[in-house]
């Protein structure tokens, strides 16, 4: 909350950054990932890929209800 994605409305939850700037991060690891936003400037362009449907969206969905659950269990 409060972040330029979340005030954009243009980025959710699990999907998934797979070009900063025009480079690709096929490959990369979760750190250069992390590593390719902090070197953008003010201005960034992404490329998401964003499940609607199929396996990996119900993947997701599965993952998401897990994550939830276990959170409730630990309050």
């Amino acid at each position: 909350p409060g972040s330029a994605a979340a005030i954009s409305g243009k980025v959710r939850v699990n999907d998934r950054i797979v070009a900063v700037d025009g480079v690709s991060l096929a490959g990369k690891s979760n750190q250069r990932a992390v590593d390719a936003l902090k070197q953008s400037g003010n201005i960034v362009t992404l490329e998401l890929e964003r499940y609607l449907r199929g396996p990996k969206f119900e993947q997701l969905q599965q993952a998401i209800a897990a994550g939830e659950s276990a959170a409730a269990a630990a309050t």
